[in-house]
């Protein structure tokens, strides 16, 4: 399993090509779509860990109040809100490489 750091670091990668691409370069995009959605399935594994770490802590807090065992559990798990964030930024990047790549072969 790669870690949530080899995820983001091959995510930027990823942002970053897409950035100085030409548009019209259907077989890089392909890459780069490979790219995105390889790692986004590996980040809904590392998800799945951070949620049961933050699950974890939820349950095992001394805070009587649910709002205080809320606030302890993003505390001390503050990598499930990163994840959450990454895989919907990242899957909006996705939907945009998936629009470009379907352009550019229509227009072919």
């Amino acid at each position: 399993m790669k870690t949530l750091k080899e995820i983001t670091d091959n995510l930027k990668c990823a942002v970053d090509r897409y950035e100085s691409l030409p548009l019209d370069d259907v077989k890089e995009l392909s890459e780069i779509l490979r790219v995105l959605d390889v790692n986004l399935s590996w980040l809904v594994f590392v998800r799945d860990e951070y949620y049961r770490s933050f699950q974890s802590v939820y349950f095992n807090s001394k805070s009587k109040s649910e709002a205080g065992k809320q606030k302890e559990s993003e505390m001390r798990v503050p990598e499930l809100d990163l994840v959450r964030k990454i895989l919907k930024h990242f899957g909006d990047t996705q939907s945009s490489v998936r629009s470009q790549i379907s352009l550019r072969k229509r227009n072919d």
